[in-house]
């Protein structure tokens, strides 16, 4: 499936947001956490669209999607993610952290902050060993005993799960067929079994018809792409400025190649300027 096939999927956080984050969708999302965390979710508050510290989403390009509330003492953020940034694992650790220090109230005891996890769902696979779903925590290098329970991370690499076709985990499996779209005979048949994903899955072949949404769709990964190569030409810009100042050191030009990645070419072209 192309990048451009799953932005018109559940894979994708716009379309993924307009399922889950529904009031009235509270018991899908909820089912799908059980799942997930394997633990009985007896409470499910706040679910929204999150916000963290807008300075350090501004500096950082940290977008996250679903924050929800569980038994009074879990916050989670669902992440959704389509391209390989090469940067998830550090991402993953950047909204975590930001997690846990929203919910920390003014004054409060840290041994009483909430548990904070974030769940991120990947279109790619960032791990070769191991199974598709993958769960990290704060542990000593040493014995590998956790240091604190306060922060967990878990990477659900779909194409992983496509290959490896999870047969405990049932429930978990299904959502993840409605998620990815991919496997459409497994995907019939978890609308067959379950209500919540033939419920689900009847939503989002009815925002498919729905052009607005589309349109929505594109033009936010077009003002993303545009972000993109704004942001790149700015690098370029500064990295052949920085190449000038090690020209004027006298440094060579294979020196400066290396140091800055600019080919060449391009250093012998700002040489002659």
């Amino acid at each position: 499936m192309t990048k451009k096939e799953k932005l018109l999927t559940p894979q994708n956080d716009f379309i993924f947001k307009k399922i889950f984050a529904k009031e009235e969708n509270k018991d899908m999302l909820k089912e799908f956490l059980e799942e997930v965390l394997e633990i009985k979710i007896y409470k499910l508050d706040a679910v929204e669209e999150a916000q963290m510290d807008k300075t350090l989403e501004e500096n950082k390009g940290s977008r996250i999607d679903i924050q929800s509330e569980v038994n009074d003492n879990i916050v989670i953020n669902i992440e959704m993610q389509i391209s390989n940034e090469h940067n998830i694992t550090s991402r993953s650790a950047f909204s975590v952290s930001g997690l846990l220090h929203n919910n920390l109230n003014k004054g409060q005891d840290y041994a009483d902050a909430k548990i904070s996890i974030v769940i991120c769902i990947l279109s790619f696979n960032i791990f070769k060993d191991g199974d598709y779903i993958v769960s990290a925590s704060l542990r000593r290098d040493d014995t590998h005993k956790q240091v604190s329970d306060k922060i967990k991370i878990y990477y659900i690499q779909l194409p992983k799960f496509i290959k490896q076709k999870d047969k405990k985990r049932k429930k978990l499996a299904q959502w993840l067929y409605f998620i990815s779209q991919e496997d459409k005979e497994e995907l019939e048949m978890a609308v067959k079994e379950n209500v919540k994903i033939a419920e689900a899955q009847k939503q989002y072949e009815e925002l498919m018809k729905d052009e607005g949404i589309q349109y929505q769709i594109f033009m936010r990964e077009k003002t993303e792409v545009d972000i993109k190569l704004a942001r790149d030409a700015y690098h370029k810009k500064e990295t052949k400025k920085i190449a000038k100042k090690l020209l004027a050191k006298k440094m060579s030009i294979e020196e400066i190649s290396d140091i800055t990645n600019l080919s060449k070419e391009e250093i012998e072209k700002l040489k002659k300027n």
